[in-house]
């Protein structure tokens, strides 16, 4: 799979419950649809999270709940935080839906 995009970014220190952004640098790559993408997308996911890495939720179409999870070191009290505030699950995304942050 070739990339016709690539663009490497370098963060300084981070504080923050569930943004993207940590300390070290970010690759963002873009990859036409085509056969095997998504099974390729998979194996990047593995290797991000296996050198402490995470996705770049708001702008990711398919990651799964568990990759999420494995990226996000502070996601359950995120969570914890809209459900006091959102007991009754009012306010959610396709997204919030898809990535279990409103279940």
């Amino acid at each position: 799979m070739g990339s016709f995009l690539a663009v490497l970014k370098v963060f300084g220190k981070q504080e923050s419950l569930i943004s993207f952004p940590m300390e070290g640098y970010t690759l963002a790559l873009d990859f036409p649809v085509r056969e095997g993408l998504f099974k390729f997308l998979d194996e990047l996911d593995d290797l991000v999270l296996q050198y402490g890495g995470r996705l770049y939720m708001s702008k990711d179409a398919r990651m799964q709940p568990e990759i999420l999870k494995a990226g996000y070191t502070r996601l359950e009290e995120f969570k914890s935080i809209i459900h006091r505030y959102d007991p009754d699950t009012k306010i959610r995304s396709l997204l919030s839906d898809r990535l279990l942050l409103t279940k």
